[in-house]
């Protein structure tokens, strides 16, 4: 059974992400050089940088720097949208990695991991 997302009332952006420390988003922007990880485009100024977990934080994922992307917002191509949706919907995180095949290091809740391995039917 899969996990439903949706973009409507029941899903509350701000309670699904967790907040990654300011110099560790400072880092992963310039380490980037601004350029969305998923769809190349150069992303003009900070807003528009948005940081995501590439293993979900409520799916497990830790807040080090290796489970941190930069990817495009709303103002652009939305990958961050998109890479959510991915994530929620068909386990799959960035960059295309069945959630069963995430790296080790992107897990910091074990139980959640486990909890959302089992939830797609998985382990």
């Amino acid at each position: 059974m899969r996990q439903e997302f949706s973009s409507g009332s029941d899903f509350n952006r701000e309670t699904h992400r967790s907040k990654f420390p300011q110099s560790l988003k400072e880092q992963a922007r310039e380490e980037s050089g601004m350029i969305c990880a998923d769809c190349g485009i150069q992303i003009r100024s900070k807003d528009q940088a948005q940081s995501h977990h590439r293993l979900c934080q409520c799916q497990g994922g830790a807040g080090n720097r290796v489970n941190l992307v930069i990817l495009c917002g709303e103002d652009l191509n939305d990958c961050h949208e998109k890479w959510d949706k991915k994530a929620l919907e068909e386990g799959i995180i960035f960059p295309n990695i069945p959630i069963n095949e995430c790296p080790p290091e992107l897990v910091g809740n074990r139980n959640k991991f486990q909890k959302t391995i089992r939830r797609f039917n998985l382990d």
